[in-house]
């Protein structure tokens, strides 16, 4: 069977296309130059109209950097000059941008994952495909199903370097936050989003169980499935009436010559996702394994955001810092020898996991993160001792800035300075996140409490009345409650396991 002949692309939105055109711009030199203001240009003299967030930095695109691609550029082997004809982007992040591609040989949708040049020289960060190797084929382990697994790999040399690529199923948007309000399903959105908490434990338990670490667990790296079958049954055309025109942001130069051949034509802001709601399903797939690693070969340090990572590794940070800071900016030779020889210290191993884990359940769930992400390490752990309590006494005597956050009585109590609002009285009873023991006597709702009670709500413009709204109930906010205090222990050596997690009550009912 041969690939259908490929449509005319739509016409590309330009993000700038409302600024004024070139009409009057003067010839300078050659072509012309648009001599408005721009953002400041790259080391290569480029620039763009892109809006930061986004979409990538245009200064990535350099000798190691992202590979540009190009709509209907092709990748991978094949005829035709490669075997992935790109038709959208899905997204990118520090290590790689992700595309949506024609699969011509299978007549199938696919993702395909362009690393980055200095992330494909990186041995440990080229691996994904190597390392999920080491999960067992046609699994029918618990959780192996969940977990998103190459159809393909190969690599591609370009101006910026050699990039290795993965090729993956299509997915859709992220589990948390904002899941909740864009379902659209007769079934109670609580109950999938609870289904979706199992599966991703199962995942994470299938990982742990073949001997490797996620390294960056958390709800960006888990995303909603796509029946496949009804997607690839559309053809061009029709997926793009579905997710309309790619919109762009030209790249220009600031001399007016062409675009160099490191950096594309054209930067591509990614498809919204939530187009295809229609081929959503309620599982999930664990995607992203760029930061995971063989738990028999732990790396020095993890790449995953602040919020989710557990506090022995928040304070080993923070040491960290304040060693290299004590260091001369001249003495580069002790800045590095310093970070080398902490590097090996750094307590890094499936506990870290466990706690990234509970930290998902809760934004799972509740659809908002559990701790806010902060750029200040210190303010990051303030805000983790108000929803756990005092950190162990090692650690408390580690954490140098606790004086800023909390005062502190003479028999240990502490008190935060960080004008929070006061506890409330729970008559009910709850969990006291002092000690982390459920307690029917416990005078004190803690703040995990208040953070589970939170109820969401959408409302029209200018209208008085919710259009939907999502909330936990009571019963299930004591077990998830109970679940998050047991997983989000100080001690990573006390942290369940992801099959004790699976055996809580929580999951049972």
């Amino acid at each position: 069977m041969s690939e259908p002949q490929s449509p005319a692309y739509p016409k590309a939105y330009e993000s700038d296309e409302v600024m004024d055109s070139d009409d009057d711009i003067p010839e300078v030199n050659g072509p012309s130059i648009r001599h408005r203001p721009h953002p400041p240009a790259t080391s290569q003299g480029t620039y763009s109209f892109s809006v930061s967030g986004e979409i990538e930095e245009l200064e990535r695109y350099d000798k190691g950097g992202y590979h540009p691609v190009n709509l209907g550029d092709r990748l991978g082997d094949g005829a035709a000059g490669g075997r992935y004809r790109v038709l959208h982007k899905l997204g990118y992040g520090g290590f790689s941008t992700v595309w949506l591609c024609r699969d011509t040989q299978d007549h199938r949708y696919v993702a395909v994952k362009v690393f980055a040049g200095y992330a494909s020289r990186d041995n440990k960060r080229v691996s994904e495909a190597d390392l999920l190797a080491h999960l067992p084929n046609n699994s029918s382990q618990p959780g192996a199903e969940y977990i998103a697994r190459p159809l393909d790999h190969f690599s591609l040399q370009g101006p910026n370097g050699t990039h290795q690529c993965i090729v993956l199923p299509v997915l859709g948007p992220r589990v948390s936050p904002s899941l909740w309000h864009e379902m659209e399903t007769e079934n109670d959105c609580g109950v999938i989003l609870k289904k979706m908490c199992r599966q991703a434990t199962l995942g994470l338990s299938f990982l742990h169980e073949n001997g490797i670490c996620h390294g960056d667990f958390r709800p960006a790296n888990i995303l909603v499935n796509v029946d496949a079958e009804k997607l690839n049954r559309l053809s061009e055309d029709e997926l793009y009436g579905l997710l309309g025109p790619p919109w762009v942001a030209e790249v220009f130069t600031e001399s007016g010559a062409e675009v160099p051949d490191s950096t594309p034509k054209d930067l591509i802001y990614p498809a919204d996702l939530w187009k295809l709601r229609k081929f959503l399903t309620e599982e999930i797939r664990i995607v992203d394994f760029s930061e995971s690693f063989l738990m028999s070969s732990p790396p020095p340090n993890l790449g995953t955001p602040e919020n989710y990572l557990p506090p022995e590794v928040l304070i080993w940070n923070l040491e960290l810092e304040k060693e290299l800071a004590s260091r001369t900016d001249d003495d580069g030779a002790g800045i590095l020898s310093t970070a080398a020889a902490m590097a090996g210290n750094c307590p890094v191993g499936p506990a870290c996991d466990i706690w990234a884990l509970g930290c998902t359940l809760f934004a799972i769930r509740n659809q908002v993160a559990l701790l806010y992400m902060i750029p200040e390490g210190d303010e990051m752990i303030a805000e983790m001792v108000e929803h756990f309590g005092k950190l162990p006494a090692q650690l408390w005597a580690k954490w140098d800035a606790r004086a800023e956050y909390f005062d502190e009585d003479d028999d240990g109590t502490i008190i935060p300075r960080t004008g929070q609002e006061d506890d409330v009285t729970d008559d009910e009873g709850t969990i006291d996140p002092r000690t982390g023991q459920a307690d029917d006597g416990c005078e004190k709702e803690g703040r995990l409490e208040h953070a589970l009670n939170d109820k969401h709500q959408i409302f029209k413009m200018y209208g008085s009345n919710p259009i939907k709204e999502f909330s936990i109930p009571k019963d299930e906010q004591k077990v998830l409650g109970d679940l998050l205090y047991k997983i989000c222990v100080y001690n990573p050596e006390k942290r369940p396991t992801v099959q004790e997690i699976l055996s809580h009550e929580y999951f049972r009912t």
